[in-house]
């Protein structure tokens, strides 16, 4: 018994510690246009306002907090929304009462789980009557709220990390704080505070969206337009079956504990059932960056939450890449799957379940991005050898070049690219480009798991 006791404790150790690298987790403020988690979706002719909304903040929401391991959150702000256009943080409270009751199954998997008190303490309610409201409506005098209160207080702390705000409904809270820390006449802390803010809007959802771009040049916001839709099962470039809603009763509603027992059939569209996570990108693209997949400092690398371009006339404005929802639906496969254990993980032990594999390049085991200096010619071997499963499950490999985001566009010729080895010549018209390679390493669990590592070439002249 002893002994079966302490070969749990080593496996839940050594995949901690292959999970979490050297990287710390990256700071997210998750604002949300958050409904009731009864909600009627948008489309049906009954309900009363506060109740009608879109459903995906809760697909979303679900989803984040079976990842809320990978992140330090430190803000859950409940914006706007409905069709009453009010602001509830109630709504919030109540799925975190349902994600009370699987959070110590899944701290067996992974003690950085957070407890349901802490994210309750750091839930504020907006401002209501803001959704798709011009911004002078809505910032200035009399327009604070909980929610700007406390991201003033959370922006004033020394700590320059950066914080990712990912906006599922508008931008009226930060809005507003930084706007009345404008008022204040400190320069100099006004641009350390900017100096960390990274913004990630899936659209403009009311007018301080326009208002921080235009006033706040030196600040990074990110803006997708379009291409969330990838992440519809019905999306351009996805698999249907791997997200409708056969596979999310199998995979998520049925058998998957009382959370995935409130993940809506639908969106918007009550027709239309299945995995409809319009704002999932705002957090799966931060994460791909601690996973080993990409830096969500380089917006054009591409990953799990899509890839963006410069706009033409805004210096700090990212919008959709010129793929649009195909960066999104290209990857649908392994985060599917990865969501999919997640799911298992409220219910089932950790020797019952599936775990990612661990993927090393040249005995690296941080999940850095990895950089090569090469001349055009120059013989090249890519190493995976130490590559392996916290489960014993074997493992396959797959190196890709990603066109993508390289600025090399011709033909690359991999000598092995399926097996742990790689090599290539780095072609001699590849003379000032930068190269593009990732590492999948897949296992052959249930369901198939993978771990993403990428090397970026930069060639001399």
């Amino acid at each position: 018994m002893k002994i079966i006791a302490w070969f749990f404790v080593l496996f839940i150790f050594s995949y901690q510690v292959f999970c979490q690298g050297s990287s710390h987790r990256p700071r997210v403020v998750i604002s949300s246009d958050f409904p009731p988690i009864d909600v009627i979706p948008g489309t049906l002719n009954y309900g009363a306002p506060e109740k009608k909304s879109d459903p995906d903040d809760i697909q979303s929401m679900i989803r984040f907090l079976v990842y809320s391991n990978d992140f330090e959150i430190l803000g859950l702000i409940a914006a706007s929304g409905t069709l009453a256009n009010i602001a509830n943080k109630q709504n919030i409270f109540d799925i975190l009462d349902v994600y009370d009751k699987v959070d110590d199954n899944l701290r067996r998997h992974d003690p950085a789980y957070p407890l349901p008190d802490d994210l309750r303490k750091i839930t504020k309610q907006g401002l209501s009557g803001t959704y798709a409201t011009p911004w002078k409506e809505i910032i200035g005098e009399g327009k604070d709220s909980e929610a700007s209160d406390y991201l003033i207080d959370l922006l004033r702390q020394p700590n320059p990390a950066p914080i990712w705000f990912c906006f599922w409904g508008g931008t009226q809270e930060l809005a507003q704080a930084l706007w009345r820390i404008k008022q204040q006449n400190d320069e100099k802390q006004l641009m350390n505070i900017i100096s960390k803010i990274r913004i990630f809007m899936i659209a403009q959802q009311d007018g301080t969206g326009q208002w921080l771009i235009d006033n706040f040049p030196d600040m990074l916001i990110l803006v997708m337009q379009n291409a969330y839709k990838g992440f519809f099962y019905y999306g351009l470039g996805a698999d249907p079956k791997l997200g409708d809603s056969a596979w999310v009763s199998k995979h998520i509603r049925n058998n998957h504990g009382p959370l995935g027992g409130i993940y809506p059939e639908s969106g918007w569209d009550h027709t239309k059932k299945g995995v409809i996570e319009g704002d999932t990108p705002s957090f799966l693209y931060v994460l791909s960056g601690a996973m080993g997949l990409s830096d969500p400092e380089k917006h054009w690398y591409g990953g799990w939450g899509g890839s963006f371009k410069a706009d033409s006339l805004k210096k700090n404005l990212w919008v959709d890449s010129d793929r649009g929802p195909k960066a999104i639906s290209e990857w649908q496969y392994s985060r599917q799957n990865d969501f999919e254990a997640r799911m298992d993980r409220c219910v089932k032990i950790p020797s019952r379940s599936n775990h990612n594999p661990i993927a090393i390049i040249s005995k690296k085991t941080t999940k850095d991005i990895i950089h090569i200096d090469a001349n055009p010619g120059q013989q090249l071997s890519l190493d995976a050898l130490g590559s392996h499963d916290p489960d014993g499950n074997s493992i396959s490999y797959s190196w890709t070049y990603y066109v993508d985001a390289s600025t090399y566009s011709g033909l690359l010729n991999f000598t092995h690219s399926k097996k742990s080895k790689l090599s290539f010549t780095v072609p001699k018209d590849a003379a000032g480009s930068i190269i593009h390679i990732i590492l999948e390493v897949k296992d052959n669990g249930r369901p198939r798991l993978s771990s993403f590592r990428r090397v970026v070439v930069r060639v001399g002249q």
